[in-house]
């Protein structure tokens, strides 16, 4: 049987689609790939040095960091590594990983769009956005964090969700759980599926267990086994201030009782936690039904906003979830689309001073502010508040909006 040439003839116009904004998505890479900043400096490119000065077995048997990273992390340099000639420059080499993932979580997100939007140029459009979104580049190449790594699983777990292929979707998480901390941003929407029979709870082992699974290599190296299972303890030991730049409205805390940073943030996790479990029990209010999948990627944006707004520690870049998850709904129903946009420009202008701090901080303050900032870094706290609030009025937004397709949804 000969396949229907007007369908090849998509697949063709898809195809070349996908390789033209890959190119196109290439270039500020590459643009960006030498730019360098504190963290590379102090961290990775240290870590990364550690790889080829030790061997990669030596250097993942022992911890990477203070700050406490799993394991995974240190396979990915290492085998980046290996794949580059000897003597790359680390920053290309550490830049790498996250470039990799930006094209993955941008496939992802076709895959998703195609589910929704099988003819047409949604997927294409959908793919776009993820690579060329300012949040994305910035934390990828020009800084060469990580989020978008763990994102990327978050985002296949949606996926799965969609497809109605739970099992993998808790397996996906699990292993964005054992990638970083802040997937567990998720939880409370994993939670809630739970609570609503829609996840087996049989299949949380599969979180704790890839877990393990992911860190046997170092384990097999020497590294305890005691120290990576307490990993994200140590990480919430190195915390010194309620928001490090984080778009959240704790960051006021900051100016009017840092004195009682150690038994508030305890009094904080509470909340945040409480808040969380009446979240995941509002889901049993669309009734017995399982949820149509505007109703799942609203819920997991409510999730990914709700714990971030409200723990303390929050770094700047602990919104990024929300900034993927955005997409995914505005790629699924279009009448999102500010949603999106207005959370990416939360998640820059949390971004501002570490990515712009070195060139503020060079520049006068205008003779018309120089009686109120003392540098130039201040009004960037200006713009914190802003992107604070906004988010502040997102989450209330989306919280109603998902408890009216909760009610909906039960009277169908």
């Amino acid at each position: 049987m000969q396949a229907n040439p007007r369908t090849q003839g998509t697949r063709l116009q898809m195809a070349a689609g996908l390789v033209i904004i890959s190119v196109l998505a290439l270039l500020p890479r590459l643009a960006m790939l030498q730019a360098s900043n504190f963290d590379l400096v102090d961290h990775f490119l240290p870590w990364l040095e550690r790889i080829r000065t030790q061997g990669f077995w030596e250097a993942i048997a022992t911890p990477f960091s203070r700050y406490g990273y799993t394991p995974f992390y240190s396979y990915t340099l290492g085998l980046a590594d290996a794949l580059f000639p000897a003597g790359t420059d680390g920053k290309v080499v550490i830049k790498s990983v996250s470039i990799l993932f930006d094209y993955i979580a941008a496939g992802l997100m076709f895959l998703v769009a195609r589910m929704r939007w099988p003819q047409g140029n949604t997927p294409l459009l959908a793919y776009a956005v993820v690579l060329f979104a300012p949040t994305v580049l910035l934390n990828s190449t020009w800084w060469g964090q990580s989020d978008i790594v763990y994102s990327s699983f978050l985002l296949a777990c949606m996926a799965a969700l969609i497809a109605q292929r739970p099992v993998l979707a808790v397996l996906a998480f699990g292993v964005a759980c054992a990638i970083k901390l802040q997937a567990a941003w998720l939880g409370p929407f994993i939670l809630l599926l739970a609570l609503r029979d829609e996840i087996r709870w049989w299949s949380f082992a599969l979180i704790p267990l890839t877990y393990i699974v992911i860190a046997v290599p170092s384990l097999v190296a020497g590294r305890s086994l005691v120290e990576v299972l307490t990993i994200y303890l140590t990480q919430a030991g190195t915390q010194t201030s309620f928001a490090y730049q984080a778009p959240n409205l704790l960051m006021l805390l900051d100016y009017v009782a840092k004195a009682h940073l150690a038994w508030l943030s305890k009094v904080l996790v509470l909340i945040a936690v409480a808040a969380s479990l009446w979240f995941a029990w509002r889901g049993r209010l669309a009734g017995p039904r399982k949820l149509d999948a505007e109703t799942l990627l609203v819920a997991a944006l409510v999730s990914a906003l709700l714990v971030p707004s409200l723990l303390p520690h929050m770094h700047e870049r602990y919104f990024f979830p929300a900034d993927i998850l955005s997409i995914a709904l505005a790629v699924w129903i279009p009448r999102y689309w500010p949603v999106a946009v207005l959370i990416q420009i939360t998640s820059f202008l949390a971004y501002v001073s570490w990515v712009f701090g070195t060139w503020l901080l060079a520049q006068p303050v205008p003779p018309v502010l120089d009686w109120i900032f003392t540098n130039n870094l201040q009004p960037v706290t200006g713009l914190q508040l802003a992107a604070a609030l906004i988010n502040a009025g997102l989450l209330i937004g989306l919280w109603r909006n998902m408890e009216t397709h909760f009610r909906h949804h039960a009277a169908r």
